[in-house]
């Protein structure tokens, strides 16, 4: 029994107790064996204790056994004691019943039994589970001689709830249900030194010289009956920045106004159904991230801290209605009817529709995407002109420790006042130099113009308030565990005007003193970021 009770000091949990139980069946067999022996021979555990069997003897020759312990006496004492007892029963030749834990019951196993697997579609960010190790439980200082009766508790108490052995997160947790969160902070150097301290037309690593909390999000997702959906809070400067897009509309006589101050604390909100007899058919409502690019919006799951010029210029986010299905092996498509770009609340009349493709398997993923829809404001000078945005990426594994990614974007608006279009691409590599060191690179270019109409009346920018932007970058990524990660990035920008932030101001005719510019930008950034 010692090897038990040496294996019960080390294993938490359900372990520890599989080892309670294998210690009391032990202690019970060995009672019974002791029991059977007494009635053969009631003075035999005694005599075989103090090494004096085949001999009569009498207390006298206690004195020469002073060095057995006390309980060693009780011990035997009790084990006469409890086999006359047996004998009187008739149970004499009965093993003892072995000592059995009683199971908590599971308070959501109604609810579990229809539930099949999470949501796993487009808008599922990240793997969501709460996994707590439970701690040990204390031994007892001595074996029990027999089955342990159950401790008694109020009249009216959960049997459920009489066990020694701690709830685990994931017992407290029904299956259809996983919490998750993450934190994303970083400290970052531009070269440039800009006098505000803002590194301007980056997207998200927007502070210079100061220790910054990007994001911070609160995650659940629940998959019930056929029943998903998401719920994301978050809280940063990231929000903040790509809810800068979100249209402002006033509030009437008895109804709120709404802007990005409403809507930034959420990254996800949407519920939906899934119909598994119709080739598992996913119908979803509410606020879902944008499909458009290959990068994501949780910085974890990218190689590198700071996004790309296309993800920073393309939509984030849509509000409307999302169907999904698996057409055939590998492939998935979905049909999206929405308000528009990154606007949960419209700004104009029509909709947009959404159309994709997608190719999962063998170490290469691919998706074709079509975007259609008006996006101006109501009474823009452009008229109401239909946008088109085609999209395309690519990502393949070429090798175990080798990782190749490619992203192309496109589009055109025809308005009244001509027609402005762009063209984008990206680039990709990332390698694994150790277990948990990976070196990756990236380059993108955004262009940006537009034809027709006259030289005064063009269509507005849709995107940048030059004609292109290109960026360089490389990350050391150091996943120190499973869920940590430490990044070192260097990256450099360009563009066809001064438009990044520099150093001290400088006058321009009777305005205030306006900030320098310069066409490009080097910085240096360390981030951390953790999520469960």
């Amino acid at each position: 029994m010692r090897h038990l009770e040496d294996e019960e000091r080390h294993m938490p949990g359900f372990h520890a107790c599989w080892i309670r139980d294998q210690r009391r069946r032990t202690s019970g067999t060995a009672m019974a064996a002791v029991q059977t022996e007494t009635l053969a021979h009631p003075t035999a555990p005694v005599e075989q204790a103090l090494g004096v069997s085949g001999r009569r003897w009498n207390f006298r020759d206690l004195a020469h056994f002073r060095f057995v312990p006390a309980e060693l006496w009780l011990l035997c004492f009790l084990g006469a004691t409890l086999g006359c007892c047996h004998f009187r029963s008739g149970s004499v030749h009965a093993e003892a019943p072995p000592f059995q834990e009683e199971t908590p019951a599971d308070p959501y196993e109604p609810l579990a039994a229809g539930h099949d697997a999470a949501d796993e579609g487009a808008e599922a960010i990240m793997p969501i589970s709460v996994q707590t190790e439970p701690s040990p439980q204390p031994l007892d200082p001595t074996p029990e001689l027999g089955p342990a009766e159950p401790r008694p508790g109020p009249p009216d108490a959960d049997p459920a709830l009489a066990t020694d052995a701690p709830l685990s997160t994931e017992q407290a947790l029904p299956s259809w249900l996983k919490i998750g969160g993450l934190v994303e902070v970083f400290y970052q150097w531009n070269f440039n030194r800009p006098a505000g301290g803002v590194t301007d037309f980056r997207g998200f690593d927007s502070r210079h010289n100061a220790f910054t909390i990007s994001n911070a999000m609160l995650d659940a997702q629940w998959d019930y009956r056929g029943v998903f959906g998401r719920l994301a809070l978050q809280i940063g400067h990231t929000p903040a920045t790509y809810y800068l897009a979100e249209p402002a509309v006033s509030a009437g006589e008895a109804v709120n106004s709404s802007d990005l101050t409403l809507w930034q604390f959420l990254q996800e909100a949407y519920v939906g159904y899934r119909f598994a007899a119709l080739r598992d058919l996913r119908v979803s409502a509410g606020l879902h991230l944008s499909p458009v690019g290959i990068e994501d919006l949780n910085i974890y799951r990218n190689s590198h801290w700071s996004r790309s010029n296309l993800f920073f210029a393309l939509p984030y986010y849509h509000t409307g209605v999302k169907g999904r299905v698996a057409f055939a092996r590998h492939w998935t498509a979905s049909l999206w009817l929405v308000n528009g770009y990154n606007s949960v609340v419209d700004n104009n009349r029509e909709k947009s529709l959404v159309a994709n493709v997608a190719y999962n398997a063998d170490g290469l993923a691919a998706s074709l995407l079509y975007f259609g829809g008006v996006e101006r404001d109501e009474g823009a000078a452009e008229g109401r002109a239909w946008r088109h945005l085609f999209d395309a990426h690519a990502s393949l594994e070429v090798h175990p420790k080798w990782v190749l990614q490619a992203h192309a974007n496109a589009g055109f608006e025809a308005g009244r006042l001509g027609v402005a279009y762009w063209a984008a691409a990206a680039l990709y590599a990332r390698h694994r130099l150790l277990t948990n060191l990976y070196l990756a690179t990236r380059g993108d270019v955004f262009y940006e113009g537009s034809s027709g109409g006259s030289a005064d009346a063009r269509p507005s920018p849709m995107f940048w308030p030059v004609s292109w932007v290109a960026s360089a970058t490389a990350t050391l990524d150091f996943r120190l565990l499973d869920h940590l990660s430490l990044m070192l990035e260097a990256r450099h920008d360009h563009a066809a005007d001064r438009l990044f932030l520099a150093s001290g101001p400088t006058a321009e005719g009777p305005a205030p003193l306006l900030p320098t510019r310069s066409r490009t930008q080097q910085t240096l950034t360390l981030g951390v970021t953790a999520w469960f």
